[in-house]
């Protein structure tokens, strides 16, 4: 659990680094924006700063759809994850990953 719990922090942060670019300068009329939802057995907080409010939240709904497509991704618990695949196949052929 805890490598979990460290691979979901490097993606958090990873996600975050990417927002802060889609960020404008703040303003005095710029919208902050949170939202927390449960993703790969953690907490994701997130935050855009944007003069439109719907645009931040949309920016932050793509940020939690591309956690789901890596958990999708990298999840051994999902039996259609390329991680399963490569656990089943160890030791029997190689297994191509995604870029």
């Amino acid at each position: 659990m805890k490598q979990r719990g460290r691979l979901a922090r490097g993606v958090a942060n990873a996600l975050g680094m990417a927002l802060m670019q889609m960020v404008l300068v703040q303003s005095a009329a710029a919208e902050t924006v949170r939202d927390v939802r449960k993703k790969m057995g953690s907490r994701f907080e997130l935050t855009a700063v944007h003069e439109d409010a719907a645009r931040a939240q949309l920016a932050l709904d793509r940020a939690y759809l591309e956690i789901d497509r890596i958990e999708a991704m990298i999840s051994s618990w999902r039996p259609t994850s390329v991680t399963s695949e490569i656990n089943r196949q160890a030791g029997v052929r190689a297994v191509p990953v995604p870029a």
